[in-house]
């Protein structure tokens, strides 16, 4: 009987965390809902598989809001998209199946405006404008470091700086930067390998 109450409260808990931090599939609504309410955007993404046992939401909540306390304060003023692969890439034989070509046309424009270039858990920050404003950063090698942006602070720099603005009333979100003289623009990246 105890076991039992014990696994209500923990599916209690588990749902209470899920509507306290609900994500969206639909990042276009998600940036028209973050230009109205001034919010941030998080934006979650990868291939399920890599998440597993727990689903991505799950992993987001449980495991990385353990990790990083500053991201759940964040995640708390934001909105959170969910931009996972749910499909299984390749079928019994081995081909590539219909579904996950589906779901990579439906990540590949994500993919090209943030500079998502892997499959695993990543998370990459938005203004409210849907503009990048940090990442993205993946899972890899055991936390969620790596970033191929040499302007990105880090992970736990950016969130550390986002909970003190937080703390000192500033919005959320960066503020809109002027180029320097002497900066040029950079080269888009040359394409992406499935």
């Amino acid at each position: 009987m105890l076991a039992q109450i014990a696994i209500v409260m923990i599916s209690i808990g588990a749902c209470i965390a899920a509507e306290e931090y609900p994500f969206v599939n639909d990042l276009p609504k998600a940036i028209e809902e973050a230009k109205k309410s001034g919010k941030p955007i998080i934006l979650f993404t990868g291939r399920s598989v890599f998440c597993e046992p727990k689903t991505p939401q799950e992993c987001f909540r449980e495991v990385l809001f353990k990790r990083y306390p500053d991201l759940k304060k964040l995640a708390a003023r934001s909105i959170l998209v969910d931009g996972f692969i749910y499909s299984p890439m390749n079928d019994a034989k081995g081909r590539m199946t219909d579904a996950f070509n589906k779901d990579f046309a439906r990540w590949s424009p994500m993919a090209d405006k943030y500079g998502l270039t892997v499959f695993y858990p990543t998370i990459t920050f938005l203004s409210s404008d849907g503009e990048k404003d940090q990442g993205p950063f993946y899972y890899y090698g055991g936390d969620f470091t790596r970033t191929d942006n040499k302007d990105d602070l880090g992970l736990e720099e950016y969130l550390k700086r986002k909970a003190e603005q937080a703390g000192a009333g500033q919005p959320a979100t960066r503020p809109e930067s002027k180029p320097e003289v002497g900066d040029k623009p950079q080269p888009e990246a040359e394409g992406r390998s499935r």
